[in-house]
């Protein structure tokens, strides 16, 4: 069990990024956190974050998270997920994660009324 803590720890510690642009070259500065682009990870990345499922309905694939609720009433449906998406917003603050809002839409389907 060990072997395995060490592994991630070892494979996590001391990484370093470096920004180049054009000719400009930023020192080599160490990565505090987020989420490496990496397969392994993302594995890891869906465990961490599928504490987020107590505040809605997910479906999770490597770090894209897409988030569903259903209600009869739009008022209702509205006032619910503004509510936990304030709770999500607050659990990925607390964890160090991000919500990219530029990359974040929402949709609303509903059924005809029958007549």
């Amino acid at each position: 069990m060990w072997y395995s803590l060490l592994w991630f720890i070892d494979y996590l510690a001391n990484r370093y990024q470096q920004v180049r642009c054009n000719k400009a070259t930023v020192s080599f500065q160490a990565i505090t956190c987020g989420l490496l682009q990496d397969l392994i990870l993302a594995h890891c990345y869906l465990c961490y974050i599928s504490n987020v499922c107590k505040f809605l309905k997910l479906i999770l694939f490597a770090d894209d998270t897409n988030a569903f609720y259903s209600h009869k009433s739009k008022v209702e449906l509205t006032r619910i997920v503004n509510d936990k998406l304030q709770l999500m917003k607050n659990w990925f603050g607390a964890n160090r994660l991000s919500l990219n809002l530029e990359n974040t839409n929402f949709i609303a389907f509903h059924t005809p009324p029958k007549d």
